[in-house]
């Protein structure tokens, strides 16, 4: 059963999908659930954009004390390979 011990939600890139993806970051190995290739954290510095000034936090985790955060900068996008996606705050959802 999942639960808030054993299950973390993030975003990462998975290049065999050229998708985003929703992996536990609470496992020790991150794969696809589609193509089950591995995937890429977007809280991985090698998707995110060199320049960090003015990055603020959007989202941050806390979570068996393991520390995840998404900044409001440029990160690479599945889809053409560049650094232009970017991560939005929508709201709290629960």
């Amino acid at each position: 059963m999942l639960n808030l011990r054993t299950c973390c939600l993030m975003p990462a890139l998975c290049k065999g999908c050229r998708c985003v993806v929703l992996y536990n970051a609470l496992q020790e190995m991150a794969s696809c659930q589609r193509c089950h290739g591995s995937v890429t954290p977007y809280s991985t510095s090698s998707v995110q954009s060199k320049s960090r000034r003015g990055g603020h936090a959007l989202f941050e985790w806390n979570a068996a004390g393991l520390r995840f955060e998404l900044l409001d900068i440029a990160y690479r996008c599945p889809g053409c390979g560049r650094l232009k996606m970017r991560f939005s705050d929508m709201g709290c959802w629960d």
